[in-house]
């Protein structure tokens, strides 16, 4: 398929590359999206979304969050290692 916004209906399209007949169900797979994404790219959210996450800034987690732990540089070393910052 190819997926864009169509400027002059204003709307957004899904074309097939391949035929199919009219009113023929077809489907489409988003793919492991996190909700902010398929809100933003496709206009919904998926209640029980296993791909879903929260996105917390490093700053907001030293600062305010983490600033009275003791453990704070080990956690935060194991979320760097983890990929979980930035």
């Amino acid at each position: 398929v190819t997926a864009a916004f169509n400027r002059i209906s204003k709307h957004y399209e899904i074309r097939t590359v391949t035929k199919c007949r009219r009113y023929e169900q077809v489907f489409i797979c988003y793919g492991p999206h996190d909700n902010q994404r398929l809100l933003l790219e496709y206009g919904f959210l998926a209640s029980s979304n296993p791909h879903n996450v929260v996105n917390v800034d490093k700053d907001l987690l030293c600062n305010h969050i983490l600033q009275k732990n003791k453990l704070m540089d080990r956690k935060m070393l194991f979320l760097q290692d983890e990929g979980l910052l930035g």
